[in-house]
């Protein structure tokens, strides 16, 4: 689960058929957890569909500055995929399964799913190197 040291009410997963996936940390990325944000990997298996579950533990009212609404934003792959508005207190568990976007007038989904992985040696030829894009296009 990844929790921002600043928003410490705010619990985000990756599911894949309603069950977390464990999560990674990279420790040599020093930029990794910041006050206001945390990455952390997934191992995924290709072609499942995922979820990203938004918990807000514990939150009530009070933590919200402006109103009894949050607004939020999703990222694959370091991209905005989507974003939605929560109002209190009737969702305090979302998952968005799946990226929006307009096309000829018609607003249309796409399912997240893992995309197949791509296996390659490296240029020493010694070490095996693994590239994924995170979302099937």
């Amino acid at each position: 689960m990844a929790i921002i040291p600043d928003v410490p009410n705010v619990v985000v997963d990756i599911v894949v058929d309603g069950d977390p996936l464990p999560e990674y940390l990279d420790e040599d990325d020093d930029e990794a957890v910041t006050p206001n944000s945390t990455t952390k990997y997934v191992e995924c298996v290709s072609g499942s569909r995922f979820g990203m579950r938004t918990d807000f533990v514990g939150l009530e009212r009070q933590h919200l500055s402006d109103g009894d609404a949050i607004e939020t934003a999703y990222y694959v792959d370091g991209q905005r995929v989507d974003g939605t508005v929560l109002y209190m207190p009737k969702k305090l568990v979302h998952v968005h399964r799946a990226a929006r976007y307009m096309e000829g007038g018609i607003w249309k989904e796409q399912e997240f799913s893992f995309a197949d992985l791509v296996t390659c040696l490296s240029s020493a030829g010694s070490a095996l190197s693994i590239i994924a894009d995170t979302i099937a296009s």
